[in-house]
């Protein structure tokens, strides 16, 4: 009893670190060892019983399905104060409907209840009036678990009750309501132990795989699903810029001496938010800036006549920040990045090419 008990323990152990995986629907193939007991009867109870059974069981959802099982049982029993000893020999087949409270779990508790019919004789019955073999109804109830052992193997374990429609099964005729809910029929007990095979399987559980994808996704396809994204917001034609020294137009407090256009960012008319093809040239200037440390920048842009001074302050300030605010997020030094706006007067000899962009121009 101690090493059943102990390889009880580590099967249960086992089916939860093990998770389940189940189908919409499914067939499975059942097997094991059954502990019976006399419950509801006139004779004494002994412990010296054995049994099987065997099993076959439809799964039409996951939380439901129906089981036909044929089982064997050895009952002992005593009559004449403990005197006398009978044998009831029991064979039953029964057709019960099953339901899974938890199907997702490892671990998936379960009742049923069914009927079904028993064909059982005695050895030294208590009544000589007893005639066998006989074939009598039964009704069964049970409740039990299955715990996943990998992906087509569970354990199984179950204890039922079973009501026979005679009160003669234990070699005595007569009971006063030991049957089940209280009829006067006979009845026993069973505990089941054994295995699960599941031989079929229809499509993936969508229940049970409703959340699959959330949670830790392999690298390769990570990666793969970056790589994509990136390719497909890049813009199809990108202009490149050369680098050329220009002598600064100054109008009063302009830089002087000579500038280096190292990138240009158009912007779209009365618009501050950055185009898409802005970002490969603001990630090319913070490259640029890496790699010489002591490079500073100028935001060089223009006002438009057609505004006044105020909204094309905001205007300028407002794509200057932008800039500003995605080379930070790339880890430039918002000290390294100075601002110059030309005036009205400018704008007049400007092109609206001119108007709308910014020229991110080398100090040093």
């Amino acid at each position: 009893m101690k090493r059943f008990l102990l390889f009880l323990i580590i099967s249960l152990f086992l089916t939860f670190s093990i998770n389940a995986q189940l189908a919409e629907n499914s067939w499975a193939l059942g097997f094991g060892f059954s502990y019976p007991k006399l419950t509801g009867t006139n004779t004494g109870m002994l412990n010296s019983n054995y049994g099987g059974y065997l099993s076959i069981q439809r799964n039409f959802i996951e939380q439901a399905g129906i089981r036909f099982m044929t089982k064997y049982s050895h009952l002992e029993g005593t009559y004449n104060t403990g005197a006398e000893k009978t044998v009831t020999k029991s064979f039953y087949g029964s057709f019960d409907l099953m339901y899974y409270f938890i199907p997702c779990k490892p671990f998936s508790p379960y009742v049923n209840a069914g009927l079904g019919f028993d064909s059982f004789s005695l050895d030294n019955p208590e009544d000589p009036d007893f005639k066998g073999p006989l074939l009598e109804l039964i009704f069964n109830v049970g409740f039990g678990f299955e715990g996943s052992l990998s992906d087509n193997w569970k354990l199984s374990s179950e204890l039922g009750i079973h009501s026979v429609a005679n009160s003669g099964f234990d070699g005595r005729y007569g009971s006063a309501g030991f049957g089940i809910i209280g009829a006067n029929t006979d009845a026993f007990m069973t505990f089941n132990i054994g295995m699960q095979y599941y031989f079929s399987k229809g499509s993936p559980s969508k229940i049970c795989n409703l959340y699959d994808g959330i949670g830790a996704v392999p690298d390769s396809i990570v990666y793969a699903r970056i790589d994509s994204i990136i390719v497909k917001r890049l813009p199809k034609e990108i202009v490149k810029e050369v680098v050329v020294p220009v002598q600064s137009e100054s109008a009063g407090a302009a830089p002087t001496g000579k500038e280096w256009i190292l990138v240009t960012v158009e912007f779209n008319f009365s618009s501050s938010r950055l185009k898409q093809d802005a970002y490969p040239g603001l990630y090319y200037t913070s490259q640029v800036l890496e790699k010489n440390p002591g490079m500073k920048i100028l935001l060089r842009g223009y006002s438009d006549e057609k505004n006044s001074d105020k909204n094309n302050l905001d205007l300028f300030q407002k794509r200057a920040d932008a800039i500003k605010g995605y080379l930070l997020s790339l880890g430039v030094d918002i000290k390294r990045i100075k601002e110059f706006k030309f005036g009205a007067n400018d704008s007049k000899n400007a092109s609206m090419r001119d108007k709308n962009k910014i020229e991110i121009r080398i100090l040093n």
